[in-house]
């Protein structure tokens, strides 16, 4: 057994797959119509109004348990990208409490999207603006190690 991927369901594929393509530049591995995936993992999927899933109660909609995050090394140019699509925002550009920047933004269907800096981007960012090794590392929880080998990079 392995993992595959997670499943949104909806009741517009081609609407998601356009957001998912154009806002958050995933390419399409399959498109089987009614049901794609994403490189990376990601699957939207369009069941038939009169199918198994459907009859089970499986219902398109906002995920309020889920949040799909992705990461960046060019935070500002696509959280700025994101902004220009107009996007539904939960929060506009915030740092979190272990120094990672995110925005956070829903789909058309309102699950919810996290935007961060990846974690080698923001131990740089925060020892660019004057933190040693270790208090970058006291600060985003990553081992001493693993921020000097970032920082080195």
């Amino acid at each position: 057994m392995r993992y595959h991927s997670a499943v949104l369901i909806t009741d517009n594929v081609e609407k998601l797959k356009g957001f998912y393509t154009q806002v958050m530049k995933l390419a399409v591995h399959l498109d089987f119509g009614r049901c794609l995936t994403f490189e990376g993992g990601l699957t939207v999927w369009q069941p038939k109004a009169d199918g198994v899933a459907a009859r089970g109660g499986m219902r398109a909609g906002k995920n309020n348990g889920l949040e799909l995050c992705f990461e960046t090394e060019q935070f500002e140019a696509d959280a700025a990208m994101i902004m220009a699509f107009g996007v539904k925002l939960m929060h506009g550009i915030a740092q979190e409490a272990w120094g990672q920047r995110t925005i956070r933004f829903f789909d058309p269907d309102g699950n919810l999207i996290e935007l961060g800096e990846s974690i080698p981007c923001f131990c740089r960012r925060l020892h660019s603006q004057g933190l040693s090794p270790e208090e970058v590392s006291q600060k985003t929880g990553v081992f001493i190690d693993i921020v000097k080998t970032y920082i080195l990079s």
